[in-house]
């Protein structure tokens, strides 16, 4: 093991933003977790940041298995609402509308959201290095040759 290895982050001890009840979410900067405890806000909390939980959610959405959940930080719940909310797992079972709760994978995003970025200017490529990189899972690429421009 290595000499600087602190501990697996399976578990963390944050300070509760608010009080917060065993099982409930909780968002600390870009740190989700669920409180294995109670705590009031302020205090120090056990917060499990990998498994898979019944997490509270917005009642009126359904969800698939596989889809991307977000926490709404301001209703303390699940979202499937990308838009000024946080991604903290996926569905793992569907949810269906109305209902409380919702089932999510915490800790093992199926893939981080990073910024598209596009390349300008002009290059000779060669299509197979560039399909090779991509995939390996580094980059997407188009190989389209009618759409590149002439």
């Amino acid at each position: 093991m290595a000499k600087n290895y602190i501990q697996s982050g399976n578990v963390l001890t944050l300070t509760a933003p608010s009080d917060v009840s065993s099982g409930d979410g909780l968002l600390v900067g870009s740190i989700f977790g669920v409180a294995s405890g109670d705590a009031a806000g302020g205090a120090d909390v056990e917060a499990m940041t990998e498994g898979v939980f019944d997490l509270a959610k917005i009642s009126a959405q359904a969800w698939s298995q596989g889809d991307k959940v977000y926490w709404d930080d301001t209703n303390k719940e699940c979202t499937a609402v990308a838009a000024g909310n946080v991604l903290i797992g996926v569905a793992v079972a569907d949810a269906v509308n109305p209902s409380d709760t919702g089932r999510v994978m915490i800790g093992n995003h199926p893939e981080t959201e990073l910024p598209t970025q596009v390349l300008t200017g002009t290059a000779t490529l060669d299509f197979g290095s560039i399909a090779a990189v991509a995939s390996e899972g580094h980059c997407q690429t188009n190989t389209n040759r009618s759409a590149q421009p002439r």
